[in-house]
């Protein structure tokens, strides 16, 4: 059943991935699953979520291996089992599937659902961080800033942050710190004050609080 508040839009893109679904394509059939999984377009089924996605990640499609996955890890509609959850969140990585690779990072570096081995996790967060995925260049930024798991190097660290910073405004704060106290590159209060104003507009708390804080102490300092 379609929504009547549904956009017409997004019934149209239902329609479309229903009718292309039929002829056996895996990836109008994964479309299909996330329609279904988020309500685009027809009202939420997730149990018809499940069985798409299983039918697509089967025939290859690397993001339902990842929702499949996902819902193997939370229990939504399906018994919750860790081994299921790695198999597919595995199959989705090794097709190169960013998403897929930063949970791995997790699953490695936790040791909840498979052993510890540090050296898997940051393989995972390194491709990850090279495929343009925002949280892990900022998570390898992080670690070759304070040498963990590399060996420490600033100027690494600001590259994978400048990198993230393109898409997550987190990172742009992470920036304007890096350019006030010198981190990996020379230190420009001009370029401090440009990436904290970005990161602020973007909706990054920790900036917008510390411009707060910094026009506060202006207005103290002047009224004194």
């Amino acid at each position: 059943m379609i929504k009547k508040t549904q956009k017409p839009e997004m019934q149209a893109k239902f329609e479309k991935y229903k009718l292309k679904a039929e002829s056996g394509d895996p990836e109008a059939i994964e479309k299909l699953g996330l329609c279904y999984d988020i309500g685009m377009g027809v009202e939420s089924n997730k149990r018809k979520a499940a069985a798409l996605y299983r039918k697509a990640a089967k025939l290859g499609d690397k993001k339902a291996q990842y929702h499949l996955g996902r819902f193997y890890q939370k229990g939504i509609v399906v018994k919750q089992n860790d081994k299921k959850f790695f198999h597919w969140m595995k199959k989705a990585a090794e097709q190169g599937y960013p998403c897929a690779q930063i949970v791995l990072v997790s699953c490695y570096h936790d040791g909840k659902v498979v052993s510890k081995d540090y050296k898997k996790a940051l393989v995972w967060c390194t491709r990850a961080a090279e495929q343009g995925l925002p949280s892990a260049q900022m998570l390898l930024g992080n670690s070759y800033e304070v040498g963990y798991l590399v060996k420490k190097n600033l100027k690494q660290a600001h590259k994978w942050h400048k990198k993230a910073a393109k898409r997550m405004a987190y990172a742009q704060f992470i920036m304007s710190r890096d350019y006030y106290f010198g981190l990996g590159v020379r230190k420009d209060l001009k370029k401090w004050k440009e990436w904290l104003n970005k990161a602020a507009e973007n909706g990054s708390k920790e900036a917008q609080d510390l411009l707060d804080e910094l026009r506060a102490l202006n207005k103290k300092t002047t009224y004194n």
